[in-house]
């Protein structure tokens, strides 16, 4: 990790809308158990994710140790990055911008999920311009989506 950016981060007067700016590129846990996550397009990886030794004693014994206590690392692909977009875009209120998903993925986000078109025309989803959200409907729960939104993360890290 490139110390610079803590840095930028800390001495931003909003540290959120660094953030913002860097197009949410960056997350960045800090202590035991705590996950990061950056953001970064290369051979077909799209991010990184890592996490700290959750135990606050071991924690502490390998930051003395070693200067860091990051227990595992993942690689992010296109499937797995996808979908969490989709995943934690679609718990907000706003849901997703898919001219954005197109931006970063370049995929468009209704070819690579089909499932979405019938969401739609089930009333669980929504489309408002280039907006995608959750109807109160989809919000309601999984009791009822069916097969629909859940399982499918689960199962391929796919809407």
């Amino acid at each position: 990790m490139d110390l610079s950016v803590i840095t930028q981060i800390a001495q931003a007067a909003d540290p959120q809308e660094y953030g913002r700016k860097a197009g949410k590129a960056i997350a960045l846990g800090i202590g035991a158990g705590a996950h990061s996550y950056r953001r970064g397009l290369s051979n077909g990886v799209y991010g990184y994710r890592w996490w700290n030794e959750k135990n606050p004693a071991r924690y502490m014994s390998k930051i003395e140790a070693t200067g860091n206590a990051v227990t595992e690392r993942d690689e992010t692909d296109l499937h797995k990055a996808a979908g969490e977009f989709m995943f934690s875009g679609l718990r907000l209120i706003d849901g997703i911008c898919l001219n954005r998903f197109v931006g970063r993925f370049r995929k468009n986000a209704l070819e690579l999920y089909p499932q979405i078109e019938g969401w739609v025309s089930e009333g669980f989803m929504e489309r408002d311009g280039d907006r995608l959200r959750l109807t109160r409907r989809g919000i309601a729960g999984e009791q009822h989506t069916g097969p629909g939104i859940r399982p499918a993360v689960a199962e391929d890290h796919r809407l």
